[in-house]
C-alpha cells in the first residue's frame, strides 16, 4: 500500500517546496544538520544522473546510460523556511553547482524538487559505483 504524502511532497503538477539531496546534506551524513529543523525527510528517492566522487563531496551530473541513477533523500521544506534555507544551500553549494527543480522517483511516484548539479570540471574524478553516496 502506497503511503499519501500529499501535504509533503510535490506530485509533477503540483507546487510545494521539496528538495532532492543525494551527498553530505543526506540524512546521516556530515552536513545533514544544515536542514533539521527546516525541513521533513519524506523518504528514499532517485534520479537519473551519476554521481561523481569530487573528495569530500559528490557531485551530480548527467547519466551517461539509461539506467544510470543517483539515490538519495527527499524532504520537504517548511513553507516558512523555505527561502532561508535555499539561500544557505546555494552559499553552502557554491559556484560549482547549480540549483535547477527536476523531477524525481519518491516514495509516491514522481515528484518535482530542487537538486544541485555539478558544473564543474569532471574529467580525473572517478564515477561513484552504483550512484548512493552513503553506500
Amino acid at each position: 500500500m502506497r503511503r499519501s504524502h500529499r501535504a509533503t511532497s510535490e506530485r509533477v503538477g503540483q507546487r510545494a517546496a521539496t528538495l532532492f539531496t543525494y551527498g553530505t546534506l543526506r540524512r546521516g551524513a556530515p552536513m545533514h544538520g544544515l536542514l533539521e529543523g527546516r525541513t521533513t525527510w519524506i523518504g528514499p528517492a532517485s534520479v537519473a544522473g551519476r554521481l561523481v566522487d569530487l573528495g569530500a563531496f559528490p557531485g551530480l551530473i548527467a547519466a551517461a546510460a539509461p539506467g544510470d541513477r543517483v539515490h538519495g533523500d527527499l524532504f520537504a521544506i517548511a513553507e516558512a523556511q523555505c527561502e532561508e534555507l535555499l539561500d544557505t544551500l546555494d552559499r553552502y553549494e557554491g559556484a560549482s553547482f547549480e540549483r535547477v527543480e527536476h523531477t524525481v522517483d519518491g516514495p509516491d511516484g514522481p515528484a518535482r524538487a530542487w537538486l544541485y548539479l555539478w558544473r564543474g570540471e569532471v574529467e580525473g574524478h572517478p564515477v561513484v559505483a552504483g550512484g548512493d553516496y552513503l553506500a
